[in-house]
């Protein structure tokens, strides 16, 4: 890992982390995978957001006959238009923690502001299902999607993929695969602090503020509980930042914060992106931490990142 310089945190940002380190919250790396996700469970139920208004929100099991290779959640618009412009949405948590409820608050935003049907995946966790197997699971669901749209009530000529974090690393290979021509393209690919090398060998993984939720030593624990070996980590079906080319690949939003240690590796992949000729759209917020989306009730700069995303999506979703 390089040295460097520390950026400057916000004040919400800089308040948040000096709270969580003056209660000695305890470091993700330092639980195993369960009981990290009950504290994340905890902590959620401990902020209880307010639920924004949107028209309907459905969940599909997985594995019967003729259903979905993953459990959906399915979020409707308020106007319920159909057919629906949509976005396959994977969420964030390193590929250990997380699910739909841990991202229901992101879903919803992005449902009431940009007017589309938003399908979460409810992807298995590692080191329980590990790469590849799910990110081949994430392709069958997002195949199986695109061949049920008239029962969905979307529009397969308006689907865009997105995520946050690990699940921004899932969204961004699944977009690289369809312009290889493997999975059905995207219109779009909305990517908010995108996990896109698993080397770790980017500068800003030397950003480390006492109380951080996610430092470089929770991002070795994410990718090693995720990987079967380290040495895939230089696959781009991992890596996607190591794709030997972006040439023709959807349209990308790429949001980056300047004091998270994935900041650099996001800006890369804008970067080798808009090199090769693609369209991209970036949004970055220099004083905020990993994984501030999901916290609006302490750090509200969430709220302009999101907004930044929806008119991304709009712009792209509704033509």
């Amino acid at each position: 890992m390089m040295d460097k310089t520390q950026p400057t945190l916000d004040a919400d940002a800089a308040a948040l982390l000096d709270m969580f380190a003056k209660a000695q919250v305890p470091a993700m790396e330092s639980m195993n995978p369960a009981d990290a996700r009950a504290a994340g469970d905890q902590r959620r139920a401990a902020a209880n957001l307010p639920c924004p208004t949107i028209g309907a929100v459905s969940d599909l099991a997985a594995g019967g006959s003729g259903s979905a290779p993953l459990g959906l959640r399915i979020y409707r618009p308020l106007l319920g238009k159909t057919p629906s412009p949509a976005v396959i949405f994977f969420h964030g948590g390193g590929w250990v923690i997380g699910g739909p409820d841990s991202h229901d608050h992101l879903c919803r935003s992005v449902v009431r502001g940009a007017d589309v049907t938003l399908i979460s995946l409810d992807y298995p966790l590692s080191p329980e299902a590990k790469f590849p197997r799910t990110l081949d699971l994430c392709a069958e669901t997002v195949r199986w999607i695109f061949d049920n749209a008239d029962g969905l009530g979307i529009d397969p000529a308006r689907v865009a993929f997105s995520g946050d974090s690990a699940g921004g690393n899932l969204a961004a290979v699944l977009a690289l695969m369809a312009r290889d021509g493997d999975l059905p393209r995207p219109r779009a690919q909305a990517l908010f602090y995108p996990v896109t090398d698993l080397t770790m060998s980017q500068p800003s993984y030397g950003i480390d503020f006492p109380g951080m939720p996610v430092s470089a030593r929770t991002m070795a624990w994410f990718i090693d509980h995720y990987l079967e070996t380290s040495d895939q980590a230089h696959d781009w079906h991992a890596s996607p930042l190591l794709a030997p080319s972006f040439a023709g690949v959807a349209p990308a939003f790429v949001m980056t914060a300047g004091c998270d240690v994935l900041c650099d590796e996001g800006r890369a992949f804008a970067a080798k992106l808009a090199e090769a000729g693609a369209e991209v759209t970036g949004a970055h917020f220099p004083g905020q931490i990993h994984p501030f989306l999901t916290l609006p009730h302490v750090l509200p700069r969430s709220y302009a990142a999101i907004e930044a995303g929806v008119e991304f999506l709009v712009r792209h979703l509704m033509l």
